[in-house]
């Protein structure tokens, strides 16, 4: 009996100290998740870089959000929808389009400078695509621009766009864009612009 006396707080013990291991790796493994969650998050904050460096490579930027800072050269008058700006090259510019649910770029920052956030898309262009354009170019009378507008969503060359260009300069952008392919060895050509998400004017 005295025997039993014992043995029963030993058990007890023992069922105490295995029932709390769990516990005690249930809040190890629920520190690690955080901590990865923390290094995710910090992965995933903005990159600011320069409208040249982005410009360089922007493949390599596909999905990222970026932070550019540079002078709006042109505002899509047709709906605001796109925006470009030059870094040190007046030659070289940068696309932005609006993200979802924001409003419209204003005209009036033509010549502003301004800090902007987005994350970098990529659109293939093939020759499937070119048919497309160039059907619908064909078909539309003169002038028409929703061929046009078209096109400035497939355009490969960066800051291109062009809202007036008649049927005949449609025609042989997209000729220009057959002969780019062909010469590329991925079958397709690419066009890269940022998905603005916030932006700031640093002129006011």
């Amino acid at each position: 009996m005295k025997k039993l006396f014992y043995i029963i707080p030993l058990l007890i013990v023992f069922l105490t100290a295995c029932s709390s291991e769990p516990t005690k790796n249930a809040e190890v493994a629920k520190n690690e998740i955080t901590k990865t969650e923390k290094t995710d998050v910090q992965k995933q904050e903005s990159m600011k870089i320069e409208v040249e460096e982005y410009l360089a490579d922007p493949e390599q930027y596909i999905g990222k959000e970026l932070v550019l800072t540079g002078t709006v050269v042109h505002v899509c008058k047709n709906d605001g929808k796109k925006l470009f700006i030059i870094g040190k090259n007046p030659e070289k510019r940068v696309k932005f389009t609006t993200g979802k649910d924001m409003p419209s770029f204003d005209i009036k920052w033509e010549g502003s400078k301004i800090e902007i956030c987005g994350i970098v898309k990529e659109q293939r262009i093939n020759e499937a695509m070119l048919d497309d354009m160039e059907k619908k170019a064909k078909e539309s009378p003169e002038p028409e621009h929703k061929a046009e507008e078209e096109h400035e969503k497939h355009e490969h060359e960066e800051g291109d766009d062009h809202h007036h260009s008649s049927k005949e300069d449609q025609l042989k952008n997209i000729q220009k864009l057959r002969e780019k392919i062909k010469k590329s060895e991925k079958g397709y050509i690419s066009s890269f612009s940022l998905e603005c998400s916030k932006y700031k004017l640093l002129d006011q």
